[in-house]
């Protein structure tokens, strides 16, 4: 059904309900998991054609770019925004806790920036903490921080503060050339693609691979904090016996 609607895929999003949104040349298409869906601008109320990047919040709002503009969604309608940038050179869009939205536009060397439905903040080497104006990835961690990249190491900003972690600060950070995608994990690493492989890092130390097999043998309980009834589940490193106390 996808193939049927055309081939070239820019980039996809999975909403709160499962919904797999794929951003096409072609326009906007939907997979339930049953059906695929094409929405462009003659067969509804899509504002624009081809769509560049797509991200679903957690607000269960999409969120497109364009050439020109964003959009966001709310399932029914299509709000419209013209940023002060050319849209068509965002690179990635993420939302962090409160569904602020930010973007990286990499190569084009003018920082990256933020939304929150009515005012653009851009953030540059003159005017913030970061070390790099060519910032091609921003992603959003556990404790809603906000991280971007330079060809040395990564930068976090809780929205009054940067800290940066390379390899030339003391910070631990092991030396790589380039940082071209970050992603967080349940356990607040942040997972990141470099040139000279794959670095795992958190801000309290580096993250090595017995670090990762403790966090992943740690007691989980869902919900937490529990009332009268709680789902509990460990990992052993060995098969045996267990005695939970």
């Amino acid at each position: 059904g996808l193939t049927a609607m055309g081939d070239w895929i820019n980039y996809l999003a999975v909403d709160n309900s499962n919904n797999k949104w794929f951003a096409s040349v072609d326009g906007l298409i939907k997979y339930d998991d049953t059906i695929f869906t094409l929405m462009d601008t003659t067969n509804s109320n899509l504002p624009f054609e081809p769509i560049n990047r797509i991200l679903a919040d957690k607000d269960t709002h999409l969120w497109i770019s364009g050439d020109s503009k964003i959009a966001k969604y709310d399932g029914a309608n299509w709000q419209v925004y013209s940023p002060p940038f050319t849209a068509g050179h965002i690179l990635r869009m993420t939302a962090d806790s409160n569904n602020v939205l930010w973007l990286s536009t990499g190569v084009w060397e003018d920082g990256f920036y933020r939304f929150d439905g009515s005012t653009w903040t851009n953030y540059t080497t003159t005017n913030s903490g970061i070390q790099s104006d060519v910032a091609s990835v921003v992603a959003i961690d556990k404790n809603n921080l906000v991280w971007t990249n330079y060809i040395a190491g990564i930068t976090s900003f809780d929205g009054v503060a940067w800290i940066n972690y390379d390899n030339g600060n003391g910070s631990g950070y092991p030396a790589f050339h380039g940082a071209y995608e970050i992603q967080v994990d349940r356990f607040n690493n942040k997972w990141i693609c470099t040139s000279d492989g794959v670095v795992v890092f958190n801000e309290t130390g580096v993250v090595g691979v017995d670090e990762i097999n403790q966090q992943m043998s740690a007691l989980n309980l869902y919900p937490n904090p529990g009332k009268e009834e709680v789902t509990m589940s460990i990992e052993a490193k060995n098969s045996e016996n267990v005695t939970i106390t």
